[in-house]
């Protein structure tokens, strides 16, 4: 099914359900989160079924034990951050500049990023399905989130976090809402090891 066949709605829907489920696990699974697969599945059924696994590991799973293995993944290891523009450039200010505008963008779209930077991967994702089809969500796609996930999946191609499957999946969920272009990342501005634990 091409991505002009299925409804704005629908991928609206879609992204606000991956964003929830890539919120910090401090409470029972969000309803949006829970309709995500069936949503994400006419867009790309590989992360429908990535998403699958993560719903069936959250209620399998203690909440404790989720927070410890969701922290062990994104908060103790910087090469798998959440937040997009340090995969791009670090602490350099470039990554200011790239806050300040989705700063600007988010307030317009009344998108709350709850104490977060404005680049945190779920807060993006809200900005995205925000966005109506065009040049800025092309924009945000090809320049900022398939760039940073791809080196983000670079640091988790081994692990087998149910966070990080649905990782590894976002690119072919994405690519068709951007323009066909995306921007390769650019030169690492920080040297940092990208070897990341398989059991993270």
């Amino acid at each position: 099914m091409l991505i002009t066949d299925v409804e704005p709605s629908v991928i609206a829907r879609a992204l606000h359900g991956v964003a929830v489920a890539f919120e910090y696990p401090d409470g029972p699974l969000q309803e949006a989160a829970v309709a995500a697969p069936e949503a994400a599945e006419p867009i790309d059924p590989d992360t429908a079924g990535a998403l699958r696994d993560l719903l069936r590991f959250r209620g399998e799973t203690s909440e404790e034990e989720a927070q410890e293995i969701y922290s062990r993944l994104f908060d103790l290891q910087p090469v798998c951050t959440l937040h997009l523009g340090y995969h791009l450039f670090g602490e350099a200010y470039q990554r200011g500049a790239l806050l300040s505008g989705l700063a600007v963008e988010m307030r317009k779209a009344g998108i709350a990023t709850r104490g977060e930077l404005p680049d945190y991967l779920p807060a993006v994702l809200e900005l995205l399905a925000a966005l109506p089809d065009g040049e800025d969500r092309e924009m945000l796609v090809d320049g900022l989130l398939l760039p940073a996930l791809t080196r983000m999946n670079e640091a988790m191609r081994e692990s087998e976090n149910p966070w990080a499957r649905v990782l590894r999946s976002l690119p072919g969920f994405l690519a068709p809402l951007g323009g066909g272009h995306p921007l390769p990342p650019p030169e690492r501005l920080t040297d940092i090891d990208l070897e990341v634990q398989a059991d993270a």
